[in-house]
């Protein structure tokens, strides 16, 4: 597929240049209508790749973590898939031909992680695979091609062979299958996404390439090395069910221990004080007791007080710290607003959703409805928003295309400029997102967009809608229409 050169528009991006291609599609690096980068997969439209990475996409929807890779925007053709995606980091930080930032191109650049390195990007990959485990789904193709940094955070890419736990055909890349799925035993679990990363856990600590596991290179030294020897070995000989159980696995890393003489001086001379602490007060004469008092310490608090003196203000919880809100906007939340007091009701008062309303749209086009019944025969998605299908709409689409007769979506380049200027805020994740939705009226469009879409995929995914959804529906679209969105942005 070579139908596309740089510069071509895609998805509302500028093509700049190829990062890769394979069997699915390419992935090009883009500019979006912002000015920001992103990375543009296009699957040519059409046979069993578009309808898996479809399924993919659909099984992936519902997954928002730090360490999964973000999808941004879906875009279906007679011809193409298309969909947009947070861009790797440069290797070459500006310097020369974009390189993006995956584990396969740091090792072909270094041959090999060091330990601390390892553990790191583990620690971040284990949280990504959790997040995805929790929704019962399986990634499948842990590799290091699919691990890349974003913002020098380790992300797990590439969402095409994502599939329910315990379903899917036999799919993945050779050498990370796991024996039991080679064997024919059963479907795809999690247990094989710890499989597979035991085997990056080996290209990145040894350099070789997967095929040679499990030989050590003969300059490594296994005693510098031990531990992490054992742990891909464990992983891949034995079935680990969990990303908790997986990092039990690694409490001995080389990078977190100390050596014996390091050890004992952690344990010595804290003891040391404790003793020498007790010992003291213990020995006290009665006088300075007495002294003690007769300043107006009350008895038997002598020791207390000189630990904590009464001018010293104890310091306020992590969740304290997160719970408050400067004055202003605090009372703009409770002000009556008919804006601000929907969304508190909502759920959008916490900090929960923040990443979300960041980084909408995802899935967000009512036309990936209708262009994805095209393409999967799915009957749920007949007819809605509109009966573009040719095809008679159930009483279920029929009810939802009139609750959502006037919802209009918002000006996407639009709403994804002001995305970016509050992505730009650093501080207390509460604070920005009472401050973004209380000043900011296309981000509280954008909220209660996010809210829609959320309620239409519940109704279309358990195939009903309830009166208090339908009502919900209509307030939400009531007020997105009323919100002025002439205000500056922040």
């Amino acid at each position: 597929m070579n139908s596309f050169s740089p510069g071509d528009k895609v998805c509302d991006c500028s093509l700049i240049s190829r990062c890769g291609a394979g069997a699915y599609g390419e992935v090009w690096l883009a500019e979006d209508a912002v000015g920001g980068r992103v990375a543009v997969k296009i699957v040519p439209n059409g046979g069993r790749y578009s309808e898996r990475e479809l399924a993919g996409l659909r099984n992936y929807r519902d997954c928002a973590h730090e360490n999964l890779l973000k999808i941004r925007h879906i875009e279906i053709t007679p011809e193409y898939l298309f969909y947009t995606m947070d861009a790797a980091d440069d290797l070459h930080r500006g310097k020369g031909d974009y390189l993006p930032d995956t584990l396969a191109n740091r090792l072909k650049m270094c041959r090999r992680l060091d330990g601390a390195e390892i553990a790191e990007m583990l620690d971040e990959l284990l949280a990504g695979l959790a997040e995805l485990h929790r929704h019962h789904l399986v990634h499948r193709d842990v590799k290091p091609d699919n691990i890349l940094f974003v913002n020098a955070r380790a992300v797990l890419a590439d969402a095409g062979l994502i599939t329910l736990s315990g379903a899917g055909s036999l799919v993945g890349t050779p050498g990370f299958l796991s024996p039991r799925l080679l064997s024919g035993a059963g479907r795809a679990e999690p247990s094989d996404d710890f499989y597979a990363l035991g085997k990056v856990v080996y290209c990145a600590l040894t350099g070789n390439p997967v095929e040679e596991y499990p030989s050590i290179p003969r300059e490594m030294t296994l005693s510098g090395n031990a531990d992490w020897n054992r742990l891909f070995r464990e992983v891949c000989e034995n079935t680990v069910a969990s990303s908790a159980e997986f990092r039990n696995k690694m409490q001995m890393r080389p990078t977190k221990r100390q050596s014996p003489k390091t050890y004992w001086l952690y344990v010595a001379i804290p003891v040391a004080l404790l003793l020498g602490a007790t010992i003291w007060f213990l020995l006290r004469s009665p006088a300075e007791k007495t002294i003690a008092r007769s300043a107006g310490t009350p008895p038997g608090t002598e020791r207390q007080a000189s630990v904590a003196p009464a001018s010293v203000a104890p310091k306020k919880s992590v969740f304290e710290e997160i719970a408050t809100t400067p004055p202003e906007i605090e009372k703009k939340w409770r002000s009556g607003d008919p804006f601000l007091t929907a969304l508190r009701t909502a759920g959008l008062y916490d900090a929960e959703h923040l990443e979300a309303l960041l980084s909408l749209p995802w899935f967000s086009q009512n036309a990936f409805f209708s262009r994805l019944e095209t393409q999967t025969q799915n009957p749920r998605m007949a007819g809605f928003p509109n009966n573009a299908v040719g095809k008679k709409p159930s009483a279920l689409e029929k009810k939802l295309s009139a609750v959502c007769r006037d919802f209009r979506e918002l000006e996407l380049s639009e709403m994804g400029s002001h995305q970016m200027d509050w992505r730009r805020f650093s501080g207390d994740r509460l604070f920005i997102q009472r401050k973004m939705l209380a000043e900011d009226p296309m981000m509280q469009a954008c909220a209660f967009q996010w809210l829609i879409y959320q309620t239409i995929d519940d109704v279309l995914a358990k195939n009903a809608i309830t009166e208090q959804e339908s009502a919900q529906l209509a307030q939400w679209i009531d007020l997105l229409k009323k919100i002025p969105l002439k205000n500056q942005k922040p």
